[in-house]
């Protein structure tokens, strides 16, 4: 069993301003107490934010904390607010080469996603997933992941807003494929795709991916969508996503696609047969057509004729969907159509669905609010509460 205690102060030295300000940073072994930013969930599960990461990674690289070093198979690790020095990086360089049978790494707010990959060289582990905010197709993180040939799960993040400006245009530095071949799940921002599809070959078998189309020159957008229908024959699982975190929904969607637009343009001569998950985050819906398609015959002219149709785009582009999770960052003022009234359109386009995931109230970020709708046996529809943990997790399930 891991421990859930650090070492004392006498082990791991504090600058006197880092203690008063955070006097529980580290808490002697014999109080067996879990600080409050390092957590072992289980045997072998690790995670640690903010000014508590560089402690953890002195703390499991000394070598009386060799034997627990080697039990560590998953860490989490975000700095957060926190920018390490050269120093503090070398210190979670020297951690990560300690961590021997590593096999799930998680690595975020490291300070130059372009220069500072070089704490990945001395890795030890065998990975099967690697999340970071690190360039996928910077030198070091190129040379890392060559070297990691068992890695199944790749996950990248955007760049803060403030350091990416939307640009018309991105550079496209290939992902060669030689380059972790057993990848099948991408979790990413749009324009990696683009890196994907300049190598030789341009695609893999990806089956489950989840797609960041947030900040988006629409010049970009579409190239990232095109891009992305090339992997049409063998995703299973798929999340679109767009920031449900924006200060102003409104004026930063100037340009881009609504969500039925993106499903039309990814179904551009393809059809998504083996597509059993859809996932569509951040579209807000038209409570007029909506209500207008519920008052009429639901296979009218005027509901077919409805521009966009997000539930044709999907019946047309994903035959064979059985769950789809819609969770839009606004809902529209005055609109009294109920979840389990907008499942009934869905329901009607897309034959083989089974069920249908809607955030309902995303008013509290930290409570976000779900309802499932599923089909049970003999057609009847029944509506139950959903935690958004389950929810928001179902796009990399098996």
């Amino acid at each position: 069993m891991l421990s859930t205690s650090f070492p004392s102060p006498a082990h791991l030295a504090l600058s006197d301003s880092e203690r008063a300000a955070h006097p529980n940073s580290f808490v002697s072994e014999v109080d067996n107490a879990v600080l409050p930013r390092v957590r072992f969930h289980h045997t072998g599960d690790v995670y640690v934010r903010g000014i508590q990461v560089l402690a953890f990674c002195r703390t499991i690289a000394s070598p009386e904390f060799e034997s627990i070093a080697r039990q560590v198979r998953r860490l989490d690790m975000d700095f957060e607010d926190v920018r390490p020095t050269r120093a503090g990086l070398e210190m979670v360089a020297n951690a990560l080469a300690a961590m021997s049978n590593l096999d799930e790494l998680v690595l975020l707010g490291l300070p130059s996603r372009e220069a500072d990959g070089w704490v990945l060289r001395k890795v030890t582990g065998r990975l099967r997933l690697f999340c970071t905010n690190l360039s996928i197709v910077s030198w070091d993180m190129l040379d890392f992941l060559r070297r990691q040939q068992d890695i199944v799960h790749l996950g990248t993040r955007s760049p803060p807003a403030s350091e990416a400006p939307m640009r018309n245009a991105y550079q496209h530095m290939p992902f060669p494929t030689d380059v972790v071949p057993r990848l099948r799940t991408l979790d990413s921002p749009a324009p990696v795709l683009l890196s994907l599809q300049a190598a030789s070959p341009p695609t893999r078998p990806l089956t489950h991916m989840r797609i960041d189309l947030n900040k988006l020159h629409p010049n970009v957008e579409s190239e990232a969508l095109k891009a992305l229908a090339a992997f049409s024959s063998t995703v299973k699982r798929l999340s679109l996503c767009r920031s449900a975190l924006r200060l102003s929904p409104a004026s930063d969607r100037s340009g881009a696609m609504c969500m039925a637009s993106v499903i039309n343009r990814i179904a551009m001569n393809r059809r998504w047969a083996k597509l059993e998950f859809l996932e569509m985050r951040d579209e807000s819906y038209d409570a007029v057509s909506i209500t207008s398609c519920l008052s009429l015959h639901l296979c009218s002219p005027h509901c077919q004729s409805a521009i966009p149709g997000l539930s044709q785009a999907i019946s047309r582009c994903c035959p064979a969907v059985e769950t789809i999770v819609w969770a839009p960052s606004t809902h529209p003022a005055g609109s009294t159509a109920s979840a389990a009234c907008i499942a009934i359109i869905f329901f009607t386009f897309s034959r083989h669905l089974r069920q249908f995931i809607f955030l309902d109230d995303a008013s509290d970020p930290a409570n976000k609010k779900y309802l499932s709708v599923a089909k049970q046996q003999g057609g009847e529809l029944r509506a139950v509460p959903v935690g958004a943990t389950e929810v928001e997790g179902m796009w990399k399930q098996s």
